[in-house]
């Protein structure tokens, strides 16, 4: 009955008045929300202009003659129980919201408080067209000299010759003038003063060091940087092309226009590369199985975006719409994200960037491919004949054979890219071998003492061995310790035993200028030794600096080598296995391990003085997968490759299939495949440990090649990096190599 008198009450006195009964009601619940210093929810209600604006959810907040209707009246009295208003404090008493009601049903008649809204567009200066006199071409200096006038000041005197010119030269190009170009130029001056100014600048300007200087500026300004920031702060090798971009945009005097749009849409206007500045900035690239973290991730993403697109080309603060309308700037919050789903579908990675003539590059690339067929051809001549020395490759996240004696980085660090000594894509060279690996463990401040990595064989035997590491750091350390452990238990120490030491700063032959960049080092041979098969191989740190571990390698001893001897990785593709000639009546392929499944053999080629012997052989196994015909055995030599033409053995090891060829030849070489082609094929049921072997006899057989000496099926070089020598080679051949490696070098780049 209270809330009915109340609005009996009210009714048989004078109407609501806005400033005498509702005022005092918004400002005694609402202000301190959405007032004049806070405006929650882009809600202001201190002022009729913003009032009536409503907030950024709910808009208007009444309705004219429908209280009922008018969400103001809604949150206040509770009947929406998620919205209640206000939300803490004490909440409106029955005869304030019926103050509230009587109002809005009365027409909502709030008097002209003389408060204007503050349109920016209309008012902030930065919005306005230029106005005022007409200025003709006037020099920038006139305009100087107009303000130095109307301020009561005048111009500083000349400068004299020397101090100009290095005016001019450390503004435009950042670079002093060396004596000489004084001098000419103190010369000139004296004779012609203006045109020797004017000649100065234009030369200046025409340098290529003048893009160089004031790109420094401009990358500033979009937030470029040549790494990823973050806790990985990993390296982009490529940001450098926008980079490029930019210092060749300002020699050229491209203009700003043509600027802006190459940045936001390069891949339209023929500028690939000047896209880079959308993703120019901070990326966080170790991603959370949380979802909930990963989208809060892409969304910093695009705010970095458009915060960069809006302070760059606009002037504005965008990001500050992304919670709210902007309380300066005429930028609503749907004006924000309206921007950031033009970003959408931008991520961070590489691609190849088309330039304005990208049909003429890439008909250069066909074309220089072409050429490079022949030679690698050529080149796959010198390609290591198989060796039956027992070898084992460890890799360093082997975790069969390897062990963390203290924490490292958590994740491998990746060799750079590129085609140097070192990096990913190095092809090897007469003394060194390709880079093979991947990325090494490192033990940072306060993990490097003491042990902190060891190897596991797990064989015995008597080996040579092998140890890389990563290099190019200063920090790394350069007196790294290496000590054969002979039992494998690390609390003994009589058994213990130092092989060897190395410079973790530096490549294994001790050269390397540390550029600060992470490369592979290549192999260094601390000698032969006898290993049981519980002796681990430890790495010893004895200064301050920082170890680093990668691929070992233990190879049965056959002599001094400047490298081990390996080949690589099997592929689905073409497995050449050369060897010393021998003579044969029988060869047999014999399989213990595949990359899945039982082995697949789509052909099996046995050559002798260039010729494939293998065809017309008779074929016999020890057993083929039943119940499909497209894998039989009469498909191992019937000079067709591929899937469909291939043998598929009955078990995963202890397979074998043999040749019994037409008549004794003396054969030299054995390729083998398991789907030859040039399309996407089939990587499983591919033969990683095998043997070949060959019998005049079928009884007496003699092992030719295997796969112990190839690296393990995940180590894998970069694309077209084989690993060939010259070692051992006579003059006249050695010769040849070297030029077909010169070639192949001089193609790839």
């Amino acid at each position: 009955m209270i809330p009915a008198l109340v609005i009996i009450a009210l009714a048989s006195g004078s109407p609501v008045d806005f400033t005498r009964d509702v005022k005092p009601i918004f400002m005694k619940h609402c202000y301190e929300c959405h007032g004049a210093e806070k405006q929650k929810g882009g809600l202001r209600l201190d002022a009729k202009v913003h009032a009536l604006k409503g907030g950024e959810e709910h808009k208007p907040l009444w309705v004219a003659g429908k209280s009922t209707d008018s969400v103001l009246v809604r949150f206040v009295s509770g009947q929406e129980p998620d919205m209640q208003m206000p939300p803490k404090g004490d909440k409106l008493s029955a005869q304030e919201i019926a103050t509230l009601r009587e109002w809005i049903d009365a027409g909502a008649i709030w008097p002209d408080d003389g408060v204007v809204l503050n349109d920016p567009l209309k008012t902030h200066w930065a919005f306005q067209p230029l106005a005022g006199k007409e200025h003709g071409a006037r020099s920038i200096d006139d305009f100087v000299r107009e303000m130095l006038k109307a301020s009561g000041l005048a111009t500083s005197a000349p400068a004299d010759a020397r101090t100009l010119i290095r005016r001019l030269y450390l503004d435009l190009l950042g670079l002093p003038p060396t004596p000489e170009e004084v001098a000419e130029f103190v010369s000139a001056h004296h004779q012609h003063p203006a045109s020797s100014i004017e000649n100065l600048v234009s030369k200046l300007l025409a340098s290529p060091r003048y893009g160089e200087r004031w790109a420094r500026h401009w990358l500033d300004v979009v937030r470029f940087a040549e790494s990823d920031g973050f806790e990985t702060n990993n390296e982009r090798p490529n940001a450098w092309r926008y980079r490029d971009y930019v210092i060749r945009a300002l020699n050229e005097d491209k203009p700003f226009d043509a600027f802006v749009r190459d940045q936001i849409a390069g891949d339209q206007t023929g500028e690939d590369a000047a896209m880079g500045f959308i993703v120019g900035g901070p990326w966080d690239r170790v991603k959370s199985p949380d979802p909930v973290l990963t989208a809060q991730q892409r969304a910093d993403e695009l705010n970095d975006m458009v915060a960069t697109t809006g302070t760059a080309f606009l002037g504005l603060t965008l990001q500050c719409a992304r919670c709210h309308n902007h309380k300066f700037d005429p930028v609503l919050q749907t004006d924000y994200y309206s921007m950031a789903a033009v970003f959408s579908g931008v991520q961070h990675g590489d691609r190849p960037i088309k330039s304005g003539n990208n049909a003429e590059q890439l008909a250069k690339a066909a074309t220089l491919r072409e050429e490079l067929k022949p030679i690698e051809t050529a080149l796959a001549a010198f390609e290591p004949k198989a060796s039956t020395l027992r070898t084992l490759v460890i890799k360093p996240d082997d975790t069969e054979h390897t062990q963390k004696l203290r924490p490292s980085n958590a994740k491998r660090t990746e060799y750079e890219n590129g085609i140097a000594k070192g990096e990913t894509d190095f092809a090897g060279s007469a003394t060194d071998l390709p880079t093979i690996a991947e990325g090494y463990w490192v033990w940072t401040q306060g993990n490097n003492v003491d042990d902190v990595f060891a190897w596991m064989p797990q064989t015995a035997g008597k080996f040579r061995v092998w140890v890389s590491w990563g290099s190019g750091y200063r920090t790394h350390d350069q007196d790294a310790r290496y000590v054969l452990d002979l039992d494998g238990d690390l609390k003994t120490k009589n058994d213990q035993r130092e092989i060897g030491e190395a410079d973790h700063r530096k490549f294994a032959n001790g050269t390397g200028a540390m550029p600060n960049r992470k490369l592979w080092s290549g192999f260094k041979d601390l000698g032969v030794h006898d290993f049981g098969t519980k002796s681990k191989l430890v790495l010893r740190v004895v200064g301050d600096g920082f170890p680093a571990a990668d691929m070992l390698v233990l190879q049965e001893d056959a002599g001094p080598a400047k490298q081990p001897h390996l080949r690589t990785a099997v592929t689905h593709d073409a497995n050449l296995e050369r060897f010393d000639p021998v003579d044969a009546k029988f060869v047999r392929f014999s399989i213990d391990d595949t990359t899945g499944g039982q082995a697949c053999i789509d052909e099996l080629e046995v050559f002798a003085k260039g010729t494939n012997v293998a065809r017309g052989a008779k074929p016999s196994t020890s057993g083929t997968l039943p119940g499909h015909a497209i894998h039989q055995l009469a498909h191992i030599n019937d000079g067709l490759y591929g899937n469909a033409h291939s043998w598929i053995a009955s078990e995963r090891s202890n397979a074998w299939v043999q040749l019994e060829l037409a008549r004794p030849a003396r054969i030299d070489h054995v390729v083998w495949s398991r789907d030859r082609g040039d399309a996407q094929r089939f990587n499983d049921r591919v033969a990683t440990k095998y043997r070949i072997e060959a019998s005049l006899d079928g009884k007496a057989w003699r092992t030719v090649a295997s796969g112990d000496d190839r690296l393990p099926y995940e180590v894998k070089p970069a694309k077209s990096v084989r690993l060939i020598s010259s070692e051992g080679l006579a003059a006249g051949e050695a010769q040849k190599f070297s030029e077909l490696r010169a070639k192949q070098k001089q193609l790839s780049e």
